[in-house]
This record gives structure tokens, C-alpha cells and sequence, in this order.
């Protein structure tokens, strides 16, 4: 049996005000990012994904596509310690997304995926090498715009969040003797609670797509995380994006 729309909150008018309490709620944490706490993270983890159902609820509108695409992420372990350097890792990602039309005749979309990331990182210091691994999943909700240009051509301005949730992270430290493995996730191997990695991360994305005949896209994307990966580090990314929507 169908509920009804009220059941859901799935009118127009609903979904654009949670979208806006989204965008506050993150407002919010940025400008009180000292402040950040678990609470917060999972208040507007549950937000996101709210919203994530809500869309996903509505029946199928004209104009809402869905895409697949791979990215090629220069990403950066940015390190706020006094003397630290930041560390640059490259990344590639596979993702899938779909959107959804929340404002009727505006051609205005959630668009809601998931990606799968890996990056990696290498330098040598002295005679010993060091290399990183980092593999995980993002899950990412944005606010999408689609101007038609021409015929053939739209751009589609995107802001949002994301969550992303650490698979492995390990570190290999590798001379000509002998080499060891550790998981930057565990805390007996990083020696401290401090330097050992967090799993789940929250962080803004923006970026735009450039559509050809509505069937395949280029574009670019920054992202950066509003919740540290251990403390005082967290990664800034960019995504350079070939796609096609199917």
C-alpha cells in the first residue's frame, strides 16, 4: 500500500527546507571547528542521510539521470603541526551517482552516489623507504544545478557533503634488510590515541560538470574534511572527473 507524501516529507517544499537545514548545520561546524565533537559528526551524518532517503523516495521526474565515472585525485594530508610538512598523496576513484529533481519545473537535483577511493603515498627518508596506502569509501550528497548552454552543452554547478568512511591505511617502512606493515588505524601500531586514524570523516565538496549531448561529462571538484583524520591532519582533495550517464 503507498503512504502517503506527508508520510515521507517528500514534497518540494520539505526536501529544499531539509536541504537547508543541511548547508546550516555544516555552516555551523565550520565556523566552530575547534569545536568539532563526535555528536556533531553523527547529527549531520544522520542529516545527510535523511535527505539521501527522502530523494530517494520520490518518483522518477523528468530530467533525473544517473552517471558512472572515474576521477583522478591529487590529494593532500594536510599536517597543522609547527614544523610538520603536508603529505601528497595521488588517489583514483570509481563511483556511481544518481540524481533527483526536488523543485518541480527548476532544473535543480540531489544527487546522491557512492565512490570508491584509493591513494597512495611514497618518499624515502635516509636509506629507509616509506609508503602509504589509504583505501576507502565516500558517500557524497550535493546540491546540483543544471544550466543548458546549448543543445549539446549543460554545466552543472554542485556544493555538498560527504561522508567518508576509512577501509585500510597502512604504512610499510622498507630498507634493504628487512620492511614492516602497520595500520594507521591501530592504536598499539601508532603508539598514541593522537596520531592513530580515524575511520569516519564529514567534508564539504564543490565543483562542476560539463555535459556533451547528455550522455558524458568532464569535471572538476575541490573537497576538504570538516572533521580531522587523527588530530590536527585531515586531507584537502581534488577530483578531476570523466563520466557517463546511463
Amino acid at each position: 500500500m503507498c503512504m502517503p507524501a506527508e508520510v515521507f516529507g517528500c514534497s518540494s517544499r520539505f526536501r529544499l527546507e531539509g536541504l537547508l537545514f543541511v548547508f546550516f548545520t555544516v555552516y555551523q561546524i565550520f565556523i566552530n571547528k575547534k569545536s568539532i565533537n563526535m555528536k556533531k559528526i553523527i547529527f549531520t551524518v544522520a542529516i545527510m542521510f535523511a535527505v539521501c532517503i527522502t530523494a530517494s523516495a520520490q518518483k522518477a521526474k523528468s530530467g533525473e539521470w544517473s552517471s558512472a565515472y572515474v576521477q583522478y585525485n591529487p590529494m593532500t594530508f594536510v599536517v597543522d603541526y609547527q614544523g610538520s610538512e603536508d603529505l601528497d598523496f595521488t588517489g583514483f576513484t570509481v563511483g556511481y551517482n544518481k540524481a533527483f529533481s526536488i523543485a518541480g519545473k527548476t532544473p535543480l537535483f540531489i544527487t546522491v552516489g557512492g565512490e570508491l577511493n584509493a591513494a597512495f603515498y611514497s618518499d624515502s627518508y635516509q636509506d629507509e623507504d616509506v609508503s602509504d596506502t589509504y583505501i576507502n569509501v565516500r558517500v557524497p550528497a550535493l546540491l546540483t544545478y543544471k544550466w543548458n548552454v546549448s543543445d549539446n552543452i549543460n554545466i552543472l554547478p554542485y556544493a555538498g557533503l560527504y561522508a567518508r568512511i576509512g577501509i585500510v591505511a597502512n604504512e610499510k617502512y622498507e630498507d634493504e634488510h628487512d620492511s614492516e606493515t602497520i595500520s594507521l588505524f591501530d592504536k598499539k601500531d601508532m603508539g598514541s590515541k593522537d596520531a592513530t586514524w580515524g575511520r569516519l570523516q564529514i567534508g564539504t565538496q564543490i565543483g562542476f560538470n560539463v555535459e556533451f549531448n547528455s550522455k558524458w561529462y568532464l569535471g572538476l571538484s575541490y573537497s576538504t574534511d570538516l572533521s580531522n583524520v587523527c588530530k590536527k591532519c585531515s586531507f584537502t582533495t581534488y577530483a578531476i572527473t570523466a563520466g557517463l550517464n546511463i
